[in-house]
């Protein structure tokens, strides 16, 4: 998954865009194909950025219900093509001298240009290009609240040429113009950032005046939502409190569900180099800014505000060379002073090396610049880590699982069950919920987890005995096992209903085609059987005990009213459903006796029945309350457990005083932390013996019923996955801590004077925002600009392609309204919505057309354009030379935006 489609190879698409696969990945999947609750952000293209089989949690993109394309449910719907395109750049010819010039080496704008008026430079006697005579140096624009002048008073710059090592000192004949980077509006972040790197370039002896080159510029500010998964908030808690009578109910406490979503600013940092009187965009960092009001700290109430690092991407194209490393890192660096004089406390990184070929931000790459692999993009961080905590910048750093999953596998394990003895200890409480950060590694795989359990949990245990008597709660439930009625209910179902031997028609969907019953469905509208019961009541899909009643019972009926009277199916599903409401009226009578009941309920003496208990929460946060000890056990940390962390007190300011001055080699240790086979780069996984491996397996399948399920089974099975890959997601500490130690105080003068450059008036985030808040822009997120960069073959793999792909960027940075963003149907001439259908060119030798033999000028091909929106692919009689592309933006955002903007309120591929 994530691997290039190499040129030539076949692959098959979804009809949406959204997705493509590899013939051997294709293969694989099943017949009808899994309704992601998360779509991809990466666009699927026939030239194969990022084809990928699985999905990750970013927000913006436009789902097949959206679309006017039905969605992809089936494997035989995919469409099969081969990545076998050509980009041929266009050739324009002047009309008066008639010289021919490439598109991209006459900067014309394709939508601005008229091929059949075009002038060259020479002939027009114009100093800009022919596309941005209309946006000259007497114009201005206005960003956020401020207008900002395009008239640059300095005729003599600085500038890289080729073929040289020294900058030049040359006539700035693109100044105040659209191609000018420097009249993007600034603001104190990137006004630091730029100082910062001009420094370090004096201090590592660079060529005179080679710190003039460069520019750093936020090119997007916007304010995006996230929409937190609902599984997410069904499987993990907020805080270490709970809510007494929760759900309407005595006796029942339920803990406090993360937020529906998440708010947080989106910036894009832009670096930008001169080269031949050219600004080309060389690095992109986006970062996300989370505000005190979206997360705490794990385990508190205590609002934290954090930054993630999204993205980075980078072309080798920067001058000088060897400098490129240390650049980047200051960048990181400087940005994270930033964010720590502002208020931010934490700052999160994931290391995630891409496929190669792929694309994070910038289209095209150089074909000779090397793709990071693991070990070496993770070395790359410990080195910029090592700068933040010589600065003074970073006081601390952490891994994920150490941050926030460490203490709950500590608890888990013991309160875990002692298997040598076959007891229960104490039950353990779902999960707190990590910091929510959108696209972070922790949800993807949660979401990748939760929907692979719904056909593992779907098994059933097979009918052994005759349980036709009722179950004894109390022998099954002991007071120290799980308190989460979901969980009992899940026990009752699979250890008693469907373990009777009458059970097995009802456990397994009705396979209507293959037992040739033609009218079922028509007959049966809600198929319902136990095995999807218990899938939905483990997942915590459920949110009421009246709702699982109902499906049960449901189960019966459809069996009854599609089967006679008289029927061997009928007979069974009349005694099992007696035989349910028995099973399930011994349960509601085990909870009456632990203390819950309805608020509206009689007086204790009154016989429980099922109706009471419909309102009965079966969240997986709610638990029962049985005394007041049990009720704190879930609420507060054990006592005996805070005595070792006193303990560790002095070894843990040890600790930190090591990292900050032992470089590298020591960040690496403290990511890994106890697991120090990690370190070793001959295993990938925790090394286990086979004799060990397979003991393991057994003790897991035990069919003891002390070892079911268990409530935080998500965060069990996520927890494992970031421990093996701790090392990769990094947990900056920003805030200054108290260390009692010359070494902690000499940090702490480092960093402010490490930001004593920071206007420190413009430390409040608001007036931050007010002034350097860009308008809705195709750099409003990496896949966008992906996108907008691929639809208009803005590449950076060479210098001469990024130099004409940072002039338009720039360009439509600064007219939103251009024609040229949203994509035009070349047959009707109408906006193009949700996917573009791109017909694939083919490279021939142009002299073909101007042939004298007929049989060579039949082989032409026409090399235009051609863009089908939905209806006019729909008309074609052949389709198999177009590829469908997906769409992002359009022009009814746009109108919403110019409303929203005034509020500072906008959208993701909004324009």
């Amino acid at each position: 998954a994530g691997a290039k489609i190499r040129r030539g190879t076949l692959y098959y698409c979804s009809a949406d865009g959204q997705k493509a696969w590899c013939p051997k990945c294709y293969s694989t999947l099943p017949a009808v194909l899994p309704s992601d609750e998360v779509e991809s952000d990466q666009p699927s293209t026939p030239l194969a950025t990022s084809l990928s089989t699985t999905s990750s949690s970013q927000s913006g993109t436009t789902s097949s219900s959206d679309m006017n394309v039905p969605a992809v449910r089936y494997k035989r719907n995919l469409l099969k093509r081969r990545n076998d395109e050509d980009i041929v750049e266009r050739w324009l010819s002047c009309r008066r001298c008639g010289a021919g010039v490439h598109e991209i080496c006459a900067f014309a704008n394709e939508f601005s240009v008229d091929p059949s008026s075009y002038e060259c430079t020479l002939c027009s006697q114009s100093v800009l290009p022919k596309s941005f005579d209309n946006y000259g140096s007497n114009s201005s624009f206005s960003f956020g609240s401020s207008t900002v002048s395009t008239t640059d008073s300095s005729n003599d710059v600085y500038s890289f040429l080729s073929g040289q090592d020294n900058p030049e000192k040359i006539k700035h004949t693109f100044g105040g113009s659209s191609l000018d980077c420097r009249t993007l509006p600034s603001c104190p972040i990137a006004e630091f950032i730029e100082l910062k790197l001009r420094q370090q370039m004096l201090s590592m002896n660079c060529p005179p005046h080679a710190e003039e080159t460069l520019t750093v510029r936020i090119i997007s500010d916007s304010e995006k939502v996230f929409q937190v998964p609902d599984f997410v908030r069904r499987h993990f808690r907020q805080n270490m409190e709970s809510v007494p009578g929760g759900a309407r109910m005595n006796g029942i406490s339920e803990f406090s569900e993360p937020p529906s979503e998440v708010g947080y600013e989106s910036k894009a940092i832009a670096l930008f180099q001169r080269i031949d009187g050219m600004d080309v965009c060389l690095f992109c960092m986006y970062v996300q800014e989370y505000g005190e009001e979206s997360n705490n700290l794990p385990g508190t109430n205590i609002p934290s505000k954090r930054v993630y690092i999204a993205y980075l991407d980078s072309v080798e194209h920067l001058r000088p060379r060897e400098l490129r490393t240390n650049i980047y890192h200051e960048i990181l660096v400087a940005y994270l002073a930033t964010a720590r004089a502002r208020g931010y406390s934490h700052a999160h990184i994931w290391s995630c090396p891409p496929s190669r070929g792929n694309s994070f931000v910038f289209w095209g790459h150089p074909p000779l610049q090397r793709t990071p692999t693991k070990d070496r993009l993770l070395s790359w961080y410990h080195h910029a880590i090592c700068r933040g905590l010589n600065r003074g910048v970073i006081t601390d750093v952490k891994s994920l699982y150490e941050y926030s999953f460490e203490e709950f596998e500590k608890d888990f394990s013991n309160n875990n069950t002692n298997r040598s003895t076959g007891t229960l200890e104490k039950s353990q409480p779902i999960m707190i919920c990590p910091p929510i950060l959108e696209g972070d590694f922790w949800l993807e795989e949660a979401s990748r987890v939760h929907s692979s359990s719904v056909a593992r949990y779907f098994r059933t245990k097979k009918p052994v005995t005759n349980n036709s008597e009722s179950f004894v709660p109390k022998d099954q439930f002991s007071e120290n096992g799980s308190n989460c009625p979901a969980m009992h209910v899940a026990a009752v179902l699979q250890d008693d209903i469907m373990a009777h031997p009458s059970a097995t028609p009802f456990c397994r969907p009705v396979n209507a085609a293959a037992l040739k019953l033609h009218d079922y469905h028509d007959i049966i509208k809600n198929p319902m059987d136990l095995g999807s019961v218990i899938t939905q009541c483990l997942l915590g899909e459920y949110d009421t005990f009246g709702q699982i009643v109902h499906d049960i019972e449901l189960v019966f009926k459809n069996a009854m009213r599609y089967n006679p009277k008289g029927h061997i199916i009928h007979t069974l599903a009349t005694d099992l459903l007696q035989y349910s409401r028995t099973q399930l009226l011994c349960l509601v009578s085990f909870w009456k006796s632990c203390g819950v009941g309805s608020l509206s309920s009689g007086t204790e003496t009154d016989k429980a029945t099922i109706e009471d208990f419909n309102d009965l929460s079966m969240r997986l946060g709610a638990f029962i309350s049985r005394n007041e000890e049990q009720s704190m056990g879930h609420n507060q940390p054990d006592s005996s457990s805070s005595s070792p962390k006193n303990n560790q007190g002095k070894k843990s300011i040890s600790n930190k005083i090591n990292l900050l001055t032992g470089g590298p080699g020591e960040v690496a240790k403290r990511m890994v932390g106890s697991d120090t086979w990690l370190l070793e780069k001959k295993h990938a996984y925790k090394p286990v013996s086979k004799n060990k491996a397979k003991k393991e397996k057994a003790k897991s399948t035990c069919s003891d019923g002390m070892f079911k399920q268990h409530e935080c089974w998500l965060g069990d099975e996520v927890l494992a996955i970031v421990r093996r890959l701790r090392s990769d997601f990094f947990v900056c500490d920003l805030h200054q801590n108290d260390y009692s130690s010359i070494t902690g105080r000499v940090k702490d003068e480092e960093f402010e004077a490490y930001i004593a450059g920071f206007d420190f008036t413009m430390r409040n985030p608001r007036r931050i925002k007010t002034q350097c808040y860009t308008q809705p822009s195709v750099a409003d997120t990496r896949h966008g600009l992906l996108e907008f960069s691929q639809y208009r073959n803005f590449q950076f793999d060479t210098i001469r392609r990024a130099k004409y792909s940072t002039a338009m960027i720039l360009f439509y940075l600064r007219h939103q309204n251009e024609p040229g963003i949203i994509p035009l149907c070349t047959s009707c001439r109408e906006e193009i919505k949700s996917v573009r259908w791109r017909r694939v060119n083919k490279a021939f030798d142009e002299r073909r057309r101007s042939s004298q033999t007929l049989s060579v000028r039949l082989t032409s091909v026409d090399m235009t354009r051609e863009e089908l929106c939905q209806p006019c692919y729909n008309a074609l009689h052949k389709k198999d030379a177009h590829v469908p592309i997906r769409v992002s933006f359009s022009r009814r955002r746009c109108e919403i935006d110019a409303e929203t903007h005034q509020d500072g309120i906008t959208e993701d591929h909004q324009l």
